[in-house]
């Protein structure tokens, strides 16, 4: 996501500094705990983005997985997981979850459409390249990182 910092307890040397690490949400929690002199639980998904924001070399997270399980809002439930470069999305169909939230899913249930972007030569997202030949191994690829991601953080 991308996000703006300013804390008046860093260095002027740090201030006005960019990253292109891949941070989420839960990482802003964390911040704050470390920032506070707090420990971050260990079973907590976000890290401290403080190492970042001081300029330090970290040993950050290459990718993220995506999910929105909440079909309230009338979207279609979807998962996905962005890299550095590439960005993948699957979507599932809406018949069958109306104002239910499914954080296992529907046994069986295969994704009625997908995307795969090459967020280099593509930044903004325009070109779909599930249907790229050329593109096969990656789609492929991702949709195996998806299924592995998806499978270690559900609560089954």
């Amino acid at each position: 996501m991308p996000l703006i910092v300013y804390s008046p307890f860093l260095d002027e040397s740090q201030r006005g500094g960019e990253r292109s690490e891949l941070v989420i949400g839960q990482d802003i929690p964390a911040t704050l705990l470390e920032m506070c002199g707090l420990e971050v639980p260990s079973t907590y998904q976000g890290a401290s983005m403080l190492p970042l924001m001081e300029g330090k070399s970290v040993d950050w997270r290459q990718e993220i997985f995506l999910e929105n399980l909440f079909t309230d809002q009338g979207y279609a439930r979807q998962d996905g997981v962005r890299g550095e470069r590439y960005k993948y999305i699957r979507y599932y169909s809406k018949d069958d979850d109306r104002k239910a939230y499914l954080p296992d899913g529907i046994p069986g249930e295969q994704p009625i459409y997908e995307e795969l972007f090459d967020l280099k030569s593509d930044p903004k997202e325009q070109r779909n390249l599930v249907s790229n030949p050329e593109y096969a191994s990656v789609l492929n690829a991702y949709r195996q990182r998806c299924l592995e991601l998806d499978a270690e953080l559900s609560p089954r």
